[in-house]
């Protein structure tokens, strides 16, 4: 009797909790319904950055005001990397302990410089390449203020401080380029920020999957970007955060 009190006991526990456990509508999400994905972009193509809300912002557009950030955005010049050489060549020419070339802070500030020019250009090479047309007829100088305010997202997220590895930031270029600059502001995409606020996902990468994800749910895509099929295995740390798909999602076997 006893036995059977507390079996009873625990199931009306845990139906109380079933009960109170919040149901996600998923028809408030954007990965889920597409009239809301379409909210306040200009278009639905796959990929493009006049599609994106920011596309027109003036503020972003505008190129008669520089900002803080931007030290330089065009490529270096032939100056920048002649002085980039000396410096190397200074710093590996064998010389007397007392005679060494001292390679100093301005030094360092410069190769940053230069080293984070070359980065957006190979950014700006690589989303053209991945999605042709993704930049259109943008500005150079628009498109490298875009990036490095993603960049600023990243970093935001503790993202790319990890050693300073500017390729961590890559993922929220491409999460931006799906879901917009200012996608943590917009309330619809809060689940979206939650993922990749994760503490582990600082280790992981969680903004790389929620750009599959997207991929997976909004554009229906069979495979990622670099051609591997979206399966049960690849998803599964999307699938174990976000809600799960309103497609059929292959397992790895199939």
């Amino acid at each position: 009797m006893h036995h059977i009190l507390k079996f009873i006991l625990l199931l009306i526990i845990s139906l109380i909790i079933a009960g109170c456990e919040k149901t996600i509508d998923t028809a408030k999400l954007p990965t889920h319904n597409q009239e809301l994905y379409k909210q306040d972009r200009y278009c639905m193509d796959y990929l493009k950055f006049e599609c994106l809300p920011e596309s027109r912002d003036k503020k972003l557009l505008d190129l008669t005001t520089l900002y803080d950030y931007e030290v330089d955005i065009l490529e270096p010049t032939p100056q920048e990397l002649q002085k980039k050489a000396e410096i190397l060549a200074k710093k590996k020419r064998e010389e007397k302990p007392m005679q060494q070339y001292v390679f100093d802070e301005s030094d360092a500030d410069m190769l940053y410089i230069i080293g984070f020019k070359n980065y957006m250009l190979e950014m700006e090479q690589t989303m053209e390449k991945q999605y042709p047309g993704f930049w259109g007829d943008i500005p150079r100088k628009v498109r490298h203020r875009w990036m490095r305010l993603c960049i600023a997202k990243a970093n935001k997220y503790d993202y790319g401080k990890r050693g300073g590895n500017l390729r961590e930031a890559q993922q929220f270029i491409e999460l931006c380029a799906r879901i917009g600059l200012y996608f943590d502001s917009d309330p619809k995409w809060q689940y979206i920020v939650d993922f990749i606020s994760l503490p582990e996902s600082r280790v992981r990468g969680h903004a790389g999957e929620a750009v599959e994800y997207i991929d997976f749910t909004v554009y229906k895509k069979d495979y990622t970007r670099t051609g591997t099929k979206f399966t049960d295995w690849l998803l599964r740390t999307s699938l174990k955060h976000l809600p799960y798909p309103d497609r059929k999602v292959p397992r790895l076997n199939d």
